[in-house]
């Protein structure tokens, strides 16, 4: 009685089964000229395995009992097959993180490091300090990631950050060129199957950089003539260059051996040295001396009994530029213009010797500046006798 109680139930049980899957296989099933075909819609999220969004096929049978049994099968295998996918899918997403997570190329400040090892050697102290703030402005926006990681969406962040800053075009060219010289280069060296994201970026057209103007010939004198009255060290480091037209750092950074006032015409030797780089190789130069650079220099000279010209702006051995520069132009903008700074001397000097229409490799190799051509690259230059002999044709303004 008891197995004959139980054997009902178990039919009974399969009953409901059963009629569960033909019911749930019945809304796959359609019929067209008296055949049952299978039709069931592919999950969104699963639609890029398949051609098609529906798996749609004849099941060959004009029998319903048989069309709701293959319905079934077919309907149970498919939500097996998109399981497994749907797993697969999940455990790839989690290995690539993994390995996202284990990414080994250099971050960004692995590749300031890189860069400043094999590019800094003889560069000024400015051009390390130029990278490595620039870095630090992309790591405070973006963050220090991996070279690998960083998308063209953060460099487009990156340079709205720099635009709110306040930024000009011109300033937001030098930033990123330089973020894109220290990627390109690390990109090369570790050989990394990468786009620079920081290439080709769009700049926008905002404001316009000040342009350095000369310094007038009334300026020059009055500030020659303050130099001539006050006669202290900023004072002989701002007539030195006033009538050599150097670079700030260049006569900042000179030692006593560079100053040459015993040959017949006298000169400074602008070489790199220890205590400070110069800003390429085409600076390294003999300058004469003439005028209130020859009085500077006269006056310095027998001032010290150091090694360096000027020892008030040698910080521990390094030639501090930055206080020289402060100094010097707190000083210039308070007798004659604010828009005048000491590197407006440079601007004069290439003016005043193109005005007793001195060549042009001679302007070059005086300032230090890049040669136009070639052919200016040949040889050894210009005597320091020719030199002094276009610095004293040169109209002194005072």
């Amino acid at each position: 009685m008891a197995d004959h109680v139980t054997q009902g139930a178990t039919r009974e049980m399969f009953t409901m089964v059963l009629s569960k899957l033909q019911l749930f296989s019945t809304r796959y099933l359609y019929q067209r000229e008296g055949v049952f075909y299978f039709q069931r819609d592919v999950p969104v999220d699963l639609r890029h395995h398949y051609p098609n969004k529906k798996v749609a096929f004849s099941l060959r049978t004009r029998s319903p009992s048989l069309a709701q049994r293959g319905a079934a099968s077919i309907a149970t295998k498919l939500d097996a097959d998109w399981f497994s996918l749907r797993v697969n899918s999940i455990a790839n997403a989690d290995i690539n993180q993994s390995v996202v997570g284990r990414d080994n190329s250099p971050s960004m400040a692995d590749a300031l490091q890189i860069y400043l090892h094999l590019k800094a050697g003889k560069k000024p102290h400015a051009f390390t300090t130029g990278a490595t703030r620039n870095v630090d402005y992309l790591i405070e926006v973006v963050g220090n990631k991996p070279l690998t990681s960083y998308t063209t969406i953060d460099a487009g962040k990156f340079r709205d950050w720099l635009i709110a800053k306040g930024m000009v075009t011109s300033s937001l060219r030098r930033v990123l060129s330089s973020i894109k010289a220290i990627v390109n280069l690390t990109i090369s060296e570790h050989g990394l199957d990468i786009k620079n994201p920081f290439s080709n970026i769009f700049l926008p057209e905002i404001g316009s950089a000040s342009k350095r103007l000369p310094v007038s010939t009334k300026d020059i004198v009055t500030i020659q003539n303050g130099c001539r009255s006050l006669d202290d060290e900023i004072r002989w480091l701002v007539g030195i260059i006033s009538d050599t037209g150097l670079r700030l750092s260049e006569a900042a950074g000179l030692l006593m051996e560079d100053v040459n006032l015993d040959h017949p015409v006298s000169h400074v030797i602008i070489t790199p040295n220890e205590h400070r780089r110069l800003k390429n190789t085409g600076s390294e130069r003999i300058v004469p001396l003439h005028g209130v650079a020859l009085w500077a220099a006269q006056r310095a000279k027998y001032a010290t009994d150091t090694k360096f010209l000027f020892p008030k702006y040698m910080k521990t051995d390094t030639c501090n530029a930055n206080s020289a520069s402060a100094a010097a132009n707190k000083w210039i903008k308070s007798v004659v213009s604010a828009n005048v700074s000491v590197h407006s001397f440079r601007h004069s000097m290439r003016d005043r010797l193109r005005a007793i229409h001195c060549p042009t490799e001679v302007i070059d190799q005086i300032g230090g500046w890049s040669a136009g051509s070639v052919g200016s690259r040949y040889g050894t230059g210009y005597s320091v006798e020719i030199l002094g002999e276009w610095m004293n044709k040169m109209t002194t303004p005072s």
